[in-house]
Formats: structure tokens, C-alpha cells, sequence
């Protein structure tokens, strides 16, 4: 089948799509959407000249899991790629990449902070109501405030397998490399880089517990704890 739409004479939404199987039903889908009149102002770079999604879905007896296969989506801010089995009721292993060029089509959502490029790998197991997730993040001169990093890069691990009802489990560490500050009184602290790890958990209350915090950096070791509850309206 075939759906389009127009907005005041322009392209809106453009669908295709093939469905077929009988134990297993599958979706293969294009899909050309160009709805920047009715984004704002904020958002409406991300997707100037439209998004390009595109993939097939296979969907088992009962929907338990989601088969995603050669999934893709195009925009001005970057690319999004994920393969593998997506689980509702049952489990599932699905793998996420997220690629964005630069940050010229996010300057209106951050205007002070700036990249040359940045990356985003996840693995999506178990089910979307209680998953494991692993996920390693990278970004290339990176600018924010009076600081600039040639690499950053943050692994995360975030373990919710008994459902988002009792506390996530969550780990992280952050390593940033060719730091370096406006201020050179901070040089010789920022020549060798940063590392910083993080362990604890969050709860939807918005209790953050972080058992351990690790702070490295040349000629200094930080360690520490901390606790913030409703969000951080208190600490």
C-alpha cells in the first residue's frame, strides 16, 4: 500500500509499505516525511529537508518480540541505524548506532556547547519494561563554556532487569582527552586528561544514589558519594 499527504500544497508524508507472511508477519516500510511546519523553531534545523526512514519488521504470533531488520533513518542531524530483536513480552537483543556529522543542526538547542563529531552505540537486551542496557558514546572536539576536549568518550551501563519499579542500576565512566581551559592555571591539571566514574542507581522517584565517585586526573585523586532525592531538590 501506498499513503501520502500534502500541507497547504507541499509534501508532508510520504509512506510505502509491504506486509505479508503468515506465521510471521512482516513490514517492509519507506517512508519520506518533510513536517517542518509543524515543528518549532528549536527542533525545525534537526530535520530541514526532511527524514528518511526506512526497514523491515517482523512480527511473531502473540507480539512478543519485533524482528528489526536494515532499519535506517536520514536527517540533518545525523543517522540512525538498529538491528536485531526488539522484546515486549519476551526477550530481546537489539542493537542501536547513532551518528551526527557536526553540531551545526543543534545550535538552537545548545548553542553554546559545539562538536565535529559524535557517535552513539547501544545494546537494547531483555524486554522495554525490563532491559539491560550498554551504550558507548563518543564525540570529537568537543567545546563547552571555556573548555575544550579532543575526545570525550562515556560507556554506561544501565541494569533495570526487575522492571522500573525497584532502583536502576546504573554505571558510567567518562574519559576526556586533549582537555584544555582559557585559563592556564588549570593546564598542568588538564595535560594528562580526565576520568570519572560513576556507580549507583536512580529510581523513578528521582533518587540518585552514586555509592562511588572517582575522580582522576594529573596530580590529583578525588573520591566520594552522594545522594539527591526528588530530583535534586534535595541533596
Amino acid at each position: 500500500g501506498q499513503m501520502a499527504s500534502t500541507l497547504d500544497g507541499q509534501p508532508l508524508v510520504d509512506l510505502r509499505a509491504e506486509i505479508g507472511g503468515r506465521d510471521v508477519r512482516t513490514i517492509a516500510f519507506n517512508l519520506r516525511a518533510a513536517p517542518d511546519p509543524l515543528l518549532p523553531e528549536t527542533v525545525r534545523p534537526l530535520i530541514a529537508g526532511g527524514i528518511d526512514p526506512e526497514g523491515t519488521l517482523g512480527i511473531k504470533p502473540g507480539g512478543g518480540t519485533i524482528q528489526v531488520t536494515d532499519f535506517s533513518a536520514r536527517s540533518a542531524a545525523g543517522t540512525v541505524t538498529a538491528s536485531g530483536v526488539l522484546g515486549l513480552s519476551e526477550p530481546g537483543d537489539l542493537a542501536v548506532s547513532i551518528t551526527v556529522a557536526d553540531a551545526r543542526a543543534f545550535a538552537t538547542l545548545v548553542p553554546d556547547v559545539t562538536w565535529s563529531g559524535a557517535t552513539l552505540r547501544a545494546r537494547l537486551q531483555g524486554t522495554v519494561n525490563a532491559p539491560h542496557v550498554t551504550a558507548e558514546a563518543t564525540a570529537q572536539n568537543l567545546a563547552a563554556a571555556e573548555f575544550r576536549v579532543g575526545t570525550s568518550r562515556l560507556n554506561l551501563v544501565a541494569a533495570a532487569e526487575q522492571g522500573f519499579e525497584q532502583p536502576i542500576g546504573i554505571r558510567a565512566d567518562l574519559t576526556l582527552s586533549g582537555v584544555a581551559s582559557e585559563d592556564p592555571r588549570l593546564e598542568t591539571l588538564l595535560t594528562d586528561g580526565i576520568r570519572l566514574n560513576v556507580a549507583g542507581s536512580l529510581d523513578q522517584a528521582g533518587t540518585l544514589v552514586a555509592d562511588r565517585i572517582d575522580l582522576q586526573a594529573r596530580g590529583l585523586a578525588l573520591g566520594g558519594s552522594a545522594r539527591a532525592e526528588n530530583w535534586g531538590a534535595k541533596a
